[in-house]
């Protein structure tokens, strides 16, 4: 180094820096790794700290007889040790007083002539790299065999890399990023092309568990995103569907999957990188959607799953219980970033690929009728069994449908293609009437009575966050985003959705009966606001409460009529709570209900009355629907239920006042 330092100041001094280098060279595979180490140190800090001295001729006089060659003996000498990597070396000391040898311990990590020959493998990345980038876009660029030197480099890089060692795997990726973050043209291309190479041989060690090394895979995965960001000009399609396969591995690894937390910090790392780079194209969006959604429990796996445990339900000595992959928190964070990549998406492609989407989120929905039980082989019935567990996905999978329905709905009204919105919302009533009306295998009454034994640690959304029941989201969901939304498609489309809404009413004593029930009388309530109101809007609204009438009436009357009967054949022995409380939110939504008269001249109910004596105005009034339903309501007189007198009582004044006899109503 003193001698650099002396040959710096002088000019045209090429031949002593070749011989000063070439004695460095000479010892650069020395036996003993301090000597190399040192040599390899100090080359690195002459060309580096000197390059700017040298000339075209002189870097070039460099590359052919100092670092073409130093890369060559190194790859030589470290294959050969590397075919015996089991090799035990010991060092010795000579003390030259005693002339006593004395043997030197060696860590277990450098105790083999492999693994110091890694050290100097990876050394010789570091230093060589460090050459490139710092000259590379200098006086080097325009040195003729620069492009040889690279492309030398990068075969080293890759040779290197295959004994999968995390020194090695980490220098590589470290140096590899640096440089391709500030080198120009001509190494930039080198040194891109053959990163892949290398990416690839550490994301094959990765998968196959030969590197282990968590720091060097977390390096990997947030570099590649970064320089994504900064050199985005770089990136091809092809280029973009490698990272996406890269990262396929890289989140599956047993790295990334054995542990006890998920999503691990590789599987973090990945679903940002996957995410980061969606972006890119259309063509990529599909590519990502494919990744994200093969991560999630598929269909089949579903059905199988749900086909086994109902073939096992009263069988004898189960075995341990099954479970679907892959863990939840991992599966909820795959749909949260497949969720907001196409949310975020063009119009287009959210378009493109809302369909697949519906149904992903659909299936999802699913999970929430598979039960996994416990089982002892001793026991001689399901009694002795342990609460059953859950695969609780279906809790996020329905707060993110509603986020996708929400964002996606502006699209619908837009669409002019009829038949491409009829089968949009189709993909929507399907997802929807498969999570509230499963098949009947028993599975959904035993969650429900045991929906709340399963810890709510399973999942990234609590009870509080979530405010109100899932099955009332859906609910909400169709009252509030699919119904405003649907006026492009047809009007089969439209009573699909709203029969949703009446076949939940049949699901008492659940709590969505009662909500379904009143959100058909909130729909009848805005279409009635809308009537005497002009644009395309309104006229979609009335449309639905056309479509409601029928419907609010002929359910209510079934309800009315089935409590009546049971009632008179029960005799003194009261209904059930629930069948009352049925009975009293039907009284008391009629109670509260206005309808516009126009809603009644276009609905089917017209002619139900086309018979009657009482006037259009009447029949049609704002409280017609207590008028056609008078007869039913007048059966209710024997009922001992204070509150449905109550309501019942309000209802005949109302009734009296519809019919011109309300003279005495103040007075009372």
């Amino acid at each position: 180094m003193s001698i650099a330092d002396y040959l710096a100041v002088e000019r045209n001094q090429t031949e002593l820096w070749i011989k000063l280098f070439s004695r460095l060279v000479n010892t650069i595979t020395d036996g003993r790794p301090e000597v190399r180490h040192a040599s390899l140190r100090t080359l690195t800090f002459c060309m580096t700290s000197c390059g700017e001295k040298f000339d075209i001729d002189s870097w070039s006089a460099l590359i052919n007889q100092v670092l073409l060659p130093a890369l060559q003996n190194i790859d030589n000498q470290a294959g050969k040790a590397e075919s015996e990597p089991n090799a035990v070396t010991e060092t010795s000391q000579t003390d030259v007083s005693s002339r006593k040898q004395v043997q030197i311990m060696v860590h277990h990590s450098r105790n083999t002539a492999a693994k110091q020959w890694s050290e100097t493998r990876s050394l010789t990345i570091e230093s060589v790299s460090r050459v490139i980038k710092e000259h590379g876009s200098k006086t080097l660029k325009a040195v003729q065999t620069f492009e040889e030197l690279c492309s030398k480099f990068m075969k080293f890089v890759y040779h290197s890399v295959q004994t999968r060692t995390a020194e090695i795997c980490k220098s590589s990726v470290r140096y590899l990023l640096e440089m391709l973050n500030t080198c120009e043209e001509p190494a930039l291309t080198i040194i891109w092309d053959g990163s892949w190479g290398v990416w690839r041989t550490i994301a094959d060690g990765a998968h196959t568990a030969t590197l282990t090394d968590n720091n060097t895979i977390m390096m990997l995965v947030e570099g590649l995103t970064e320089l994504y960001k900064n050199r985005q000009d770089i990136f091809s399609q092809s280029d973009v569907i490698q990272m996406i396969e890269l990262a396929h591995k890289l989140l599956r690894c047993p790295t990334a999957m054995d542990v006890i937390m998920h999503p691990s910090s590789i599987q973090k790392a990945c679903l940002v990188l996957i995410s980061t780079i969606s972006s890119y194209s259309e063509e990529t969006y599909d590519h990502v959607f494919e990744e994200l959604s093969s991560l999630l429990p598929s269909r089949s796996d579903i059905d199988e799953q749900l086909e086994v445990q109902e073939r096992e339900k009263y069988a004898k000595n189960l075995p341990p219980p099954k479970s679907l992959h892959p863990p939840v928190k991992l599966a909820i964070a795959v749909q949260k970033e497949l969720v907001e990549c196409i949310v975020n998406a063009p119009d287009n492609v959210q378009k493109k690929l809302y369909h697949r989407l519906v149904g992903v989120l659909g299936t999802m929905m699913l999970t929430k009728y598979i039960i996994f039980r416990r089982v002892d082989p001793s026991s001689k019935s399901m009694r002795n069994a342990s609460p059953p567990f859950f695969y609780p996905l279906w809790k996020s999978t329905i707060k993110l449908f509603e986020s996708v329905i929400s964002n996606s709905s502006k699209h619908f009204d837009k669409e002019s293609d009829e038949e491409t919105v009829n089968q949009m919302w189709f993909d929507f009533c399907q997802a929807i009437e498969t999570f509230l009306f499963p098949s009947a295998t028993g599975d959904a009454s035993e969650l429900e009575n045991h929906k709340n034994a399963n810890s709510d640690d399973d999942s990234d959304e609590s009870d509080d966050e979530l405010g109100e029941d899932e099955e009332i989201q859906l609910v909400h969901l169709i009252e509030k985003h699919a119904l405003p939304h649907c006026r492009a498609a047809s009007g089969q489309v439209k009573r699909r959705i709203l029969s949703i809404l009446e076949r939940a009413t049949r699901t008492s004593p659940k709590p969505i009966a009662a909500e379904s029930l009143k959100c058909l009388f909130r729909l009848s309530q805005e279409a009635s606001e809308h009537c005497s109101v002009s644009g395309e809007e309104s006229d979609h609204l009335v449309e639905i409460g056309q479509y409601v009438i029928p419907m609010l009436l002929d359910r209510c009357s079934e309800i009315l009529r089935n409590f009546l009967r049971e009632d008179q054949r029960t005799g003194l022995m009261p209904l059930p709570r629930y069948r009352r409380e049925e009975v009293l939110n039907v009284l008391q939504e009629l109670r509260s209900s206005k309808v516009h008269h126009s809603l009644f001249s276009k609905c089917s109910a017209q002619s139900e009355t086309a018979q009657t004596r009482l006037t259009d105005a009447i029949v049609s009034g704002p409280k017609g629907m207590i008028v056609r339903l008078f007869p039913i309501l007048c059966e209710f007189v024997t009922t001992s239920d204070n509150n449905m007198k109550t309501v019942l009582l309000d209802m005949f004044r109302t009734m009296s006042s519809e019919l011109g006899l309300s003279a005495s109503t103040d007075s009372q």
